[in-house]
């Protein structure tokens, strides 16, 4: 029980696993934040643009 336990702690090739879906969370959870920002910053453009073009 001892010795399994020790190779249990001692093993690694979980870790990049691990380390992949961090990774990946993390782009996602800031790719969503990126869009999130464009769209509320771009819509006044889109609404200040329209009205010039309206007005032309």
């Amino acid at each position: 029980m001892k010795l399994w336990l020790l190779k249990t702690l001692r093993d690694d090739t979980g870790a990049v696993t691990v380390d992949w879906v961090v990774l990946t969370g993390a782009i996602i959870v800031m790719s969503i934040g990126a869009a999130i920002l464009a769209t509320t910053g771009v819509s006044p453009f889109i609404t200040k643009i329209a009205g010039l073009l309206a007005g032309v």
